[in-house]
C-alpha cells in the first residue's frame, strides 16, 4: 500500500474533528440545519488552517445519503468519492496553475449540468486570488445568476486581491491561526495514533514553529520523525528544524542582562554553527521575552521591568527587520548584541545574588535612568505625534538637575529649537517623561554652539580677563591663508 503523508492521513473528515475554527464550524452547521445554503462562499485565512478541509466536509455534509447533515457518514459512495477526490459532483480547481479565462469558461460550462449523484454540485477554487481580472469577470456572471444546485467555494490566503464585485456576492468566513496549544494537542493525538514515542517538549517546539498552521506542524512532525528514526526527541527536533534551543535563548538574554559581550558572541557562534536561521533565533528570543512579561518567573535571574522588556523587544524587532535585507546576518547579530548590551548597561552595583553570583544593579541617578529610557521615551512620543518624534530624534539628553531635563539640540537646528520650545509640545513631552519616571519633571532645551559661536565666546572671555574689547575675529585657516598670501 502506498504511503500517505501525515497531513493527508490525519485530515479532518467531520466538523467535530476540525481544530481551531469553532466559529466557522458553528456557522456552517447552523446553515445546514436551517437549510440556508448560499450559492457562494469565500474562505480566507493563513495557509494550513483548514480552508480546503472545511470546504470538503461542507460538500460531504450536503451530498451525504443521510444529508443534508452536520455529521456525514463517511461510508456512502458520495462521502467516499469526495474524500478520495474523484467525485463528479465536487470539482476542485487550483487557481495558481489554472488562472486564465479559458479555465473559468470551462468551469462555467460544467455549471449547466445538474448534480449526478448528490444534491449539489460544489466548485472549490483554491488560491482564488491568483485568477486574472478577465477570469474574475467571467466568474462574476455566474455568481450574479447562479444555476440551481450549484455552490462555489473560493479559498484564498490573500482576500485583498479578490475584487469587491466578487466578495460582495459571497458569504465570507475568516479563518484564524490555530493556537499553539491546540496544535500540540493534535500532534499528541497523531503521535499516539501512529505509535510514535515522543517527548512533550518536542511537540511544543513543533507547534510553536508551525506559526498557527496545523498542516505545517504535521509536515514538520513527519520530517522530525524520519530524522529521529521513528521517535520525537527534543534535541533531534531542534537539529532537524534548525530552531534555537531553550538554553541558547536563555544564555543570550542573560548575556544582555549581565552585559557579558563574550558570552553573547559565543551564543551567536553556537546558533550560526548549528544552522539556525538568525531571524528565527531573534523571533524566538522575542517570544521568550513576551512570555517573561506575561508569566514572570520568580526564580529567573533576569529582573527586568515591563518597560525594559518592552524596550528590549523593540530593539530586537528592529534587528529582525534588518536580518531580512542584510547579506551578512552574523555581523548584524553581533552589532545588534553590542547595541542591546550598551542600552541595558547599568550604573552601579548595589547588591549581589549569591546563588547565581550575578550582580543585581540599579540606576545611580535619575539622569542615568533617563538615558536608559531614552529609546522607550522616543517610541512613546512617536505614538502621540509622528512629527514631534521625527524632530526629537535629532536631539539628546544633556543633563538633569532640579527635576528638569535639559535636552540638547544640535548646532544650527534652530527650527527644532523653536518647535520643541512651544508650550503645547513641551507639555506633551513632560507628560510622557513624567509617566515613565513616575514623578513630575520639567523639560527645557539648549542648542549646541557652532564653531563660530565658540570662537566668539572664547574671545569675549579673554577680552573680559584683560579689560579689553573685541575689534574682529578670524579663524586659524583664514589667518594662515593671509600669511601665505603675504609671503
Amino acid at each position: 500500500m502506498d504511503y500517505i503523508a501525515l497531513y493527508r492521513k490525519w485530515r479532518s473528515q467531520r466538523f467535530s474533528e476540525v481544530v481551531g475554527q469553532d466559529h466557522i464550524v458553528r456557522a456552517l452547521s447552523n446553515a445546514i440545519k436551517m437549510g440556508w445554503i448560499s450559492h457562494a462562499y469565500l474562505f480566507s485565512g493563513p495557509r494550513g488552517t483548514g480552508k480546503t478541509t472545511i470546504a470538503r466536509i461542507f460538500a460531504k455534509s450536503l451530498n451525504c445519503v443521510n444529508g443534508p447533515t452536520v455529521d456525514p457518514c463517511n461510508i456512502c459512495d458520495q462521502c467516499i468519492s469526495i474524500q478520495q477526490g474523484n467525485s463528479l459532483d465536487v470539482v476542485e480547481l487550483d487557481a495558481a496553475s489554472n488562472r486564465g479565462i479559458d479555465e473559468i469558461r470551462s468551469l462555467r460550462e460544467q455549471t449547466r449540468f445538474v448534480p449526478i449523484g448528490g444534491r449539489y454540485r460544489v466548485f472549490i477554487i483554491d488560491e482564488a486570488h491568483m485568477l486574472t481580472q478577465e477570469a474574475f469577470n467571467a466568474l462574476l456572471k455566474t455568481l450574479e445568476e447562479p444555476p440551481p444546485g450549484i455552490i462555489f467555494i473560493l479559498a484564498t490566503t490573500d482576500p485583498q486581491k479578490i475584487p469587491p464585485t466578487i466578495t460582495s456576492r459571497c458569504l465570507r468566513f475568516d479563518f484564524r491561526r490555530i493556537p499553539d496549544e491546540l496544535i500540540r494537542k493534535r500532534l499528541e493525538e497523531v503521535a499516539i495514533g501512529e505509535d510514535i514515542p515522543y517527548e512533550d517538549s518536542s511537540l511544543e517546539i513543533l507547534s510553536r514553529y508551525a506559526d498557527g498552521s496545523l498542516r505545517d506542524a504535521l509536515a514538520y512532525m513527519e520530517e522530525a520523525i524520519l530524522y529521529g528514526g521513528g521517535s520525537l526527541k527534543v534535541r533531534e527536533v531542534i537539529e532537524c528544524l534548525g530552531v534555537p534551543s531553550y538554553m541558547q535563548i536563555k544564555d543570550f538574554l542573560l548575556a544582555i542582562y549581565r552585559g557579558d559581550l563574550d558570552k553573547g558572541l559565543e551564543v551567536i557562534d553556537d546558533v550560526m554553527g548549528g544552522g539556525v536561521e538568525p531571524k528565527i533565533f531573534i523571533d524566538n528570543v522575542i517570544s521568550a521575552l513576551k512570555d517573561m512579561a506575561l508569566l514572570p518567573d520568580e526564580k529567573s535571574e533576569i529582573r527586568w521591568s515591563l518597560e525594559e522588556i518592552s524596550r528590549c523587544i523593540s530593539l530586537l524587532e528592529d534587528l529582525s527587520l534588518k536580518l531580512r535585507w542584510y547579506n551578512f546576518p552574523k555581523l548584524v547579530l553581533e552589532v545588534g548584541l553590542i547595541k542591546l548590551i550598551s542600552n541595558f548597561k547599568r550604573a552601579v552595583v548595589v547588591s549581589e545574588v549569591r546563588k547565581a553570583d550575578v550582580p543585581v544593579v540599579e540606576f545611580s541617578t535619575d539622569f542615568d535612568k533617563i538615558k536608559d529610557l531614552w529609546s522607550l521615551f522616543l517610541d512613546t512620543v512617536k505614538r502621540e505625534s509622528i512629527r514631534l518624534h521625527a524632530i526629537l530624534r535629532e536631539c539628546f539628553p544633556s543633563s538633569f538637575t532640579d527635576n528638569t531635563l535639559i535636552i540638547g539640540i544640535r548646532a544650527g537646528f534652530s527650527f527644532h529649537y523653536e518647535y520643541l520650545s512651544k508650550q503645547e509640545n513641551k507639555r506633551v513631552l513632560e507628560k510622557i517623561l513624567s509617566s515613565l519616571l513616575k514623578k513630575d519633571v520639567k523639560i527645557d532645551f539648549i542648542m549646541e554652539e557652532g564653531k563660530g559661536d565658540k570662537l566668539k565666546s572664547t574671545a569675549n572671555k579673554i577680552a573680559e580677563m584683560f579689560n579689553g574689547s573685541i575689534i574682529a575675529t578670524e579663524s586659524k585657516k583664514e589667518e594662515k591663508d593671509n600669511e601665505d598670501g603675504n609671503g
